[in-house]
């Protein structure tokens, strides 16, 4: 895999690193270099907000354990029919501290509100909350099963310009999620995660229109 330009820097977002979404390139088994796309890097590393790198070692390899993790019991999910879909990006690659995964803007059609850009999408239409919550709480449910409890991070909605219509997607399972058995708070997984839930419905309360 090869990471071909910057296209939009996004720079040190949250307490984990730098993000960009850049052109990544494949070689092929005939030696032949094809390009797959626009992916979004996060570069794991201590930034401004987390100046010491506090839990950081490691945090690459976990993000991609805790995926296959999610991605699993999704999939059985949806076999059953107890969610309508994987919300989760179709694609992630761990190259040692780097996270690479699909850009979900799909080259711009797309917006993607997040725990971290709440304010700046201020006043976005969403006409189908109800339908996110019911999907927020899907997500949990699915996580919990897998023995992972999601961080009001993990997150977001992607919302298509043209339709007005969002579907949540965990697109930022980092510092703020955690393995059940890693979890060390004083509230039960299920609390902790309910919590979370209720934190984001707020912000979509708060800042987006239906």
């Amino acid at each position: 895999m090869i990471l071909g330009n910057s296209i939009r820097e996004f720079g040190m977002v949250g307490g984990e690193g730098r993000k960009a979404i850049v052109s990544v390139d494949v070689v092929g088994s005939e030696g032949r270099m094809r390009n797959v796309g626009n992916f979004l890097i996060k570069e794991i590393s201590s930034s401004k907000l987390n100046p010491t790198g506090a839990g950081l070692e490691g945090l690459a390899e976990k993000i991609e354990e805790r995926y296959f993790l999610l991605k699993a019991e999704f999939l059985a999910s949806k076999k059953k029919g107890a969610m309508g879909y994987v919300p989760l990006p179709p694609t992630l690659r761990r190259q040692d501290n780097k996270i690479l995964m699909t850009d979900m803007r799909n080259n711009g059609s797309n917006l993607v509100i997040d725990f971290n850009s709440f304010k700046e999408n201020e006043g976005v239409r969403v006409k189908n909350r109800e339908e996110i919550d019911g999907e927020l709480e899907a997500a949990s449910e699915a996580a919990l099963r897998a023995g992972i409890i999601l961080g009001i991070d993990a997150y977001a909605i992607v919302v298509s310009k043209k339709s007005k219509e969002g579907q949540l997607y965990l697109l930022d399972i980092g510092l703020n999620t955690f393995k059940v058995d890693e979890y060390k708070g004083e509230k039960t997984p299920e609390k902790a995660a309910a919590d979370q839930i209720e934190g984001f419905k707020v912000l979509m309360g708060f800042y987006l229109k239906r």
